[in-house]
């Protein structure tokens, strides 16, 4: 086979292939994956972290030591409610968060602020 053929015969199988590929990359997404939660405590100080979810069950992160990122949990879709303390406050800051499928969020303690962090995935 000469090299004539050979580029004779990739030029309609290129496109082909190339299609599959793009059709199975954009396949890999997210299927309503339920989202996730985490705390990064970036400060020096321990936070702590409270979360209600939507169905009204608590979940407690409870101390969480400055420089430490604590493991994912599973949180349903809809409103989380979170009551965050941290530094020389002694009165929780209350906020709310709307979760959504295919999200992680990051509950962020930086400097003297807080802040939810949504991350697709």
């Amino acid at each position: 086979m000469t090299h004539r053929a050979q580029s004779n015969w990739l030029k309609p199988v290129f496109p082909i292939l190339a299609s599959v590929l793009c059709l199975a990359l954009a396949g890999c997404g997210c299927d309503e994956e339920d989202p996730t939660i985490a705390v990064v405590n970036s400060t020096p100080d321990t936070v702590v972290v409270y979360v209600e979810m939507s169905d009204g069950t608590p979940l407690d992160f409870g101390e969480v030591q400055g420089g430490v990122t604590t493991g994912e949990r599973v949180i349903p879709t809809g409103l989380t409610n979170l009551a965050l303390t941290w530094g020389d406050i002694p009165v929780p800051y209350y906020t709310e968060l709307h979760a959504e499928y295919c999200y992680d969020y990051e509950i962020r303690f930086e400097g003297d602020t807080a802040r939810v962090v949504p991350i697709e995935r």
